[in-house]
């Protein structure tokens, strides 16, 4: 994608609400806005691109999406891709760490962690192919939010 065809798109980025998106579109836009985020905050590009505070914003607008759509989701893989996409917004960008969700995300990820290890046994839909041998996207979402977990950012 050029510059030209970057600077297209970015008044309907900065026009996009969340309400009533699916998990999917609430994950690659979080892609799409720490990207953003990310590229003008650490090569000073706000008058190019857009103020910083606009991507910081849609961050702000994706991570309480997620929440939302995460309390409602029951499906462990979908949980754990939604976690690990809050804890990116938390510590993959350069906005710096909300205690304030830094903290649910802990709360969220050892909710989790629990669930995976509950004795209720391994809901099917966990795994993928020959159980523990074959490990699907779930476990590789649950291991990304474990290293964040377990090895927070400053």
């Amino acid at each position: 994608m050029t510059s030209a065809e970057l600077k297209a798109l970015l008044p309907t980025l900065h026009d996009q609400e969340f309400a009533g998106l699916g998990q999917e579109a609430l994950l690659a836009y979080v892609q799409i806005y720490a990207a953003l985020y990310n590229m003008v905050s650490t090569n000073a590009l706000d008058e190019e691109y857009g103020r910083r505070e606009i991507y910081a914003r849609k961050l702000d607008g994706l991570f309480d999406a997620l929440c939302h759509c995460y309390a409602t989701q029951t499906q462990f893989a979908k949980r754990a891709e939604m976690l690990y996409a809050m804890f990116y917004i938390v510590h993959g960008t350069t906005i710096g760490g909300d205690p304030k969700r830094e903290e649910r995300c802990f709360e969220l990820a050892d909710s989790l962690l629990n669930d995976w290890m509950s004795e209720d046994g391994l809901p099917s839909e966990r795994l993928s192919g020959n159980a523990r041998h074959q490990p699907d996207a779930a476990f590789h979402s649950l291991l990304k939010c474990l290293a964040i977990y377990l090895y927070p950012c400053p």
